[in-house]
């Protein structure tokens, strides 16, 4: 915890440093004091857009992990499908994110369903590759074990899949948490009159560039906050972490 905070006061420091030798104008770089006092003349409202954006990443992330787990054994369990989807799964993630977006406006609206989905869609592959390669990396020799004892599918998703897959599965959910947020984010920018994606693209056409550091450092806060959810997983299974780790 201390490395992350010494490394952000001395990122910080280094940025107050380039604005005093410099004597940039507050359009182009703004010192941290003045971002500060940008947030301070609005924090409810700052935290206001933050929430949104939460809001959206969190149910596209809740709908991704679903979908990502489900489609996961799917294609674990029937081979043939496996062989057929998996090279689409990689076609669709070359697709940029921009492009999509646009689209889901046109198809959900600017409301929050074209958020939602955005989000979803973003952070799904991540699971769903993340838990096939976790999947398939089980020790030989407990699966043969479990085959001589014709142990049911579930069962073996239970006791034996899901302990060995959990630490290449959860480095898979924590990336996918904070690509959750990215996606929430840019859909804001496609149409949204709240969000932190929508702050970002009204600070830029107006050139308040006080305020669009604060929606970035914001948005970089949310994002960090996502990407560590995980580890609270970790914290509330030790015992089914240790198994996984055995």
């Amino acid at each position: 915890m201390l490395s992350p905070l010494l490394t952000l006061a001395t990122l910080i420091g280094l940025w107050w440093g380039v604005v005093v030798t410099l004597s940039l104008p507050e359009y182009l770089l703004p010192s941290p004091l003045v971002v500060a006092a940008a947030f301070r003349a609005d924090p409810g409202g700052f935290l206001g857009h933050t929430g949104q954006t939460a809001l959206e990443g969190a149910l596209g992330f809740a709908i991704a992990m679903g979908a990502g787990v489900c489609g996961g054994m799917l294609l674990h369990r029937f081979e043939a499908l496996r062989r057929m989807l998996l090279p689409w799964t990689s076609a669709l993630q070359a697709i940029p994110i921009v492009a999509i977006a646009p689209l889901l406006v046109v198809w959900f609206g600017s409301g929050l369903m074209a958020k939602v989905v955005m989000s979803a869609v973003i952070s799904f592959f991540p699971i769903l590759n993340a838990l096939l390669v976790g999947f398939s990396e089980i020790d030989r020799d407990r699966a043969a074990l479990f085959r001589i004892y014709r142990t049911s599918y579930a069962k073996t998703l239970r006791h034996l899949l899901f302990p060995s897959a959990l630490p290449t599965f959860l480095m898979g959910v924590k990336i996918s948490a904070g690509l959750a947020m990215l996606g929430a984010i840019v859909a804001e920018m496609t149409g949204a009159d709240q969000g932190l994606g929508y702050l970002i693209l009204n600070a830029s056409y107006r050139l308040e560039t006080p305020t669009l550091f604060v929606a970035i450092f914001l948005s970089g806060t949310l994002g960090w906050s996502a990407y560590s959810l995980p580890d609270l997983v970790r914290w509330l299974l030790p015992r089914y972490w240790a198994s996984a780790r055995e």
